[in-house]
């Protein structure tokens, strides 16, 4: 009997055994389904939370580029209305302009014959352009301060071009260019 009684007692160590084992099973399952149910709740807010960052990113570039295009845009207008402030008003300023320079090649003795084109090219914004030629007889130091005077005016121009001929001690100089001109 002593023996029926460990072989029951064996029998139900065994079964009790088997529970806990079963049970702890049943936990660990639950306990892992629980972990990996949190990371893949993790993991997809880690997803959205990169996706904003990067959302973010492209946003903070696009501001960048939008504050450059304002800038941009600000310059522009700046340089445009500087441009349209340095451009001579009328024809009597540009008739100055030329009394001035003719004045200048007296004092050094310098011969200046200054020719203006009447035909005025126009554009759609009323800005025109006058042709000037100029010819010189003089001193090579003379001319070189001539065309600094007129490369330093304080209005757009373009030299079209400078032909030099040497001659009896001299030089003979015919420069073409253009004054840019506003009309109000």
């Amino acid at each position: 009997m002593v023996e029926q009684l460990k072989n029951l007692k064996n029998t139900l160590s065994l079964r009790l055994w088997r529970k806990k084992l079963i049970i702890n099973i049943i936990i660990s399952f639950l306990c892992f389904s629980l972990v990996v149910i949190l990371l893949n709740a993790t993991h997809s807010k880690a997803a959205d939370v990169y996706a904003k960052r990067n959302e973010l990113e492209l946003l903070e570039k696009d501001l960048a580029s939008l504050d450059k295009l304002l800038k941009d845009k600000q310059d522009y207008e700046y340089k445009t209305t500087m441009i349209l402030k340095s451009l001579p008003n009328s024809y009597e300023e540009v008739a100055f302009y030329t009394q001035q320079l003719e004045a200048q090649a007296s004092e050094k003795n310098q011969v200046l014959e200054t020719t203006i084109d009447k035909s005025a090219i126009k554009d759609a914004n009323g800005i025109s352009t006058l042709k000037f030629t100029i010819k010189t007889k003089g001193k090579y130091k003379d001319f070189a301060e001539l065309v600094s005077q007129i490369e330093n005016l304080p209005y757009h121009i373009r030299m079209d071009s400078i032909k030099v001929d040497e001659s009896e001690g001299s030089i003979s100089t015919l420069v073409s260019y253009r004054i840019y001109l506003l009309e109000k």
